[in-house]
């Protein structure tokens, strides 16, 4: 009976592991906005919120207030939908918001923040020093840039979170989605 224990250990938390990805995969449905690459779920912090999501959140933690309170997007792609990817050089642009505070994050593709020598991990209208309506621009790539630069890791997929916190509108203009170019 012994020799049986360890087969069935692992294939007990296997499957536990393979339930809990499939899980993560089916929480992220998100629905694009207009024509762009940025996603975003609409349930996110409300009644009607899956179980789904709410475990995506448990685990990634990437967003979780009401719409009421924050907008949250998410994309892997650039403006040409093409996956992104560290090692690249991207530029992105865009209008500043009207809202309390907007932000957008770099992260790697198990979606937590990665390393690096300056520190930094996202841009906002404070640090790029533009007010609402305004245009802004920054940089990211794994070389230092003299631009406003995010720093991404060496290479890996990459993912970008925009972040609108008390947004003044109750409905999003698409033009206010940041384009991602490759340069």
């Amino acid at each position: 009976m012994r020799k049986f224990w360890l087969p069935a250990f692992l294939l007990f938390f296997g499957g536990i592991g393979a339930g809990f990805f499939s899980l993560v995969l089916t929480s992220q449905v998100k629905a694009p906005v207009g024509h762009s690459h940025w996603l975003t779920n609409s349930d996110i912090g409300t009644r009607g919120e899956s179980i789904f999501s709410r475990a995506l959140v448990a685990r990634v933690g990437l967003y979780g207030l009401p719409k009421t309170e924050v907008w949250y997007f998410i994309t892997q792609r650039d403006s040409r939908g093409i996956l992104l990817e560290a090692g690249k050089r991207y530029q992105v642009r865009g209008i500043a918001p009207d809202c309390a505070f907007w932000s957008i994050t770099l992260y790697d593709e198990t979606l937590f923040l990665t390393e690096n020598s300056k520190g930094e991990y996202h841009f906002n209208g404070h640090k790029l020093g533009v007010r609402k309506g305004e245009t802004y621009a920054f940089v990211i790539d794994s070389q230092p840039s003299a631009e406003p630069w995010l720093p991404a890791p060496p290479k890996g997929p990459i993912v970008l979170c925009f972040r609108m916190y008390k947004p003044a509108r109750t409905r999003l203009a698409e033009r206010l989605l940041p384009k991602i170019t490759p340069l």
